[in-house]
């Protein structure tokens, strides 16, 4: 493995992640407030339905520990959806092993882990 991003996207119809970072010490960035005027995707230059930020880490059980001892809060400011996703970049072979405890609190939050694999050429 050459390189690992862990990127949990943080949604909700009526979520506002300035709310959010005033209640936590969680350091999101991409944030979108409800309404606000998209900048990519699907809703550029259009209001955005909803509010969304992203929370990064390099180390799954960190990202993790954090959404579940915030997990009330995210869900008392409007989150209901959240996408949890694991990036690796290798060369020659991809192996990674997952902690029992990471995968614990993401069973019990109802989390679902994406993971994504691609061939780091750079490093070739």
């Amino acid at each position: 493995m050459t390189d690992c991003t862990i990127q949990c996207l943080l949604m909700g119809e009526a979520f506002s992640p300035a709310h959010l970072a005033n209640l936590t010490s969680l350091l999101l960035t991409a944030q979108e407030e409800p309404g606000s005027i998209g900048t990519i995707g699907r809703y550029k230059g259009k209001p955005v339905p909803g509010g969304s930020a992203l929370l990064e880490g390099r180390d799954l059980e960190t990202v993790v520990i954090a959404l579940h001892q915030h997990f009330d809060i995210l869900r008392q400011v409007g989150v209901t959806d959240i996408n949890l996703t694991v990036t690796l970049a290798y060369t020659n072979q991809c192996n990674w092993e997952f902690a029992p405890e990471p995968l614990r609190l993401l069973g019990e939050m109802r989390i679902t882990l994406g993971v994504t694999c691609y061939e780091d050429s750079s490093a070739l």
